[in-house]
């Protein structure tokens, strides 16, 4: 990220260090510099350059984090093609989900007249939490455009695709859900990554021997 050239003058002239730090889903710009003793802080542009970045860091998708995935559909199926949808979530689900709280076992997408919905997503109930009639496995509504559905159950009636759920993660402060076109996975393929996997964690255990 390039400083604006109305402060390149007084950057160049004033050591000036720029550090990311993560606080919650949005990251903060911390600007530290030295200004001399004649120069007036509120007015300079270096306080515009503060603004400006921080709201530029926040505008964009820094910081994604990954809170659960779904692990066996990647062993078992060849993606084809993916898609990010939003979920609706109460707001304790999403600190459940935050805190690590969500097992995509079991979890299958719904695909109706009405919309898409993610059936067996098992969350968590949130400590602080004090409702009794928690579901943890309770079927959420996914949240797509009507074109990009229309377009899904196209591709799988088709070409033979399944659609499942991938990965739950952040955008900003929402979650989402990445869901994906899929097509099984022959056995020699999943015996090949198999024998890949099983190849890198011995490479990983013989170099951590040979430190």
């Amino acid at each position: 990220m390039s400083l604006p050239h109305t402060s390149d003058k007084f950057a160049q002239q004033n050591p000036v260090s720029r550090n990311i730090l993560y606080t919650g889903n949005f990251p903060t710009l911390h600007i530290q510099y030295k200004p001399s003793e004649t120069q007036n802080r509120s007015r300079h542009p270096i306080s515009h350059l503060i603004i400006t970045e921080i709201r530029e860091l926040r505008s964009r998708n820094y910081n994604r984090a990954v809170f659960a995935e779904n692990k066996k559909a990647k062993f078992d199926y060849e993606v084809i093609e993916s898609y990010e949808a939003g979920i609706q979530l109460t707001g304790a689900e999403v600190k459940s989900v935050r805190n690590g709280g969500a097992n995509f076992a079991g979890a299958r997408v719904l695909l109706e007249a009405e919309g898409a919905s993610l059936i067996g997503l098992n969350i968590q109930k949130y400590k602080h939490d004090s409702r009794e009639d928690f579901n943890p496995s309770r079927t959420r509504k996914l949240l797509l455009h009507k074109k990009e559905i229309v377009a899904i159950q196209t591709k799988m009636r088709s070409a033979g695709l399944t659609l499942v759920p991938l990965k739950l993660y952040n955008k900003g402060s929402l979650v989402k859900v990445q869901v994906a076109l899929v097509r099984g996975k022959k056995k020699f393929e999943k015996r090949e990554l198999i024998k890949k996997r099983d190849s890198n964690l011995e490479l990983a255990r013989r170099l951590k021997t040979n430190r």
